[in-house]
């Protein structure tokens, strides 16, 4: 695995946010990024509108995978990722 973040303005939506104004805190999930794949993850912010969100964390692959977790029931991949 390698270690790697995105630059700052891409850290979190909408892009270049200020803080409070954050609805997802965007970077690679830990260990994730390789030479062949990487984990790519949005987290709803705690302070954001959507810290309450039913769907949770969004995720997405080197293949275009898309997966949530920490949703509560009735949210699925198709819901969230629409």
């Amino acid at each position: 695995p390698v270690a790697a973040a995105l630059p700052p303005a891409l850290q979190v939506s909408p892009r270049g946010a200020a803080s409070g104004a954050q609805a997802y805190n965007i970077g690679f999930v830990a260990n994730s990024l390789t030479a062949t794949g990487f984990i790519l993850q949005a987290v709803p912010s705690s302070t954001g509108q959507m810290a309450t969100d039913k769907c949770g964390t969004l995720q997405i692959n080197q293949v275009g995978r898309r997966t949530v977790t920490g949703n509560t029931a009735g949210a699925t991949v198709d819901t969230c990722w629409r």
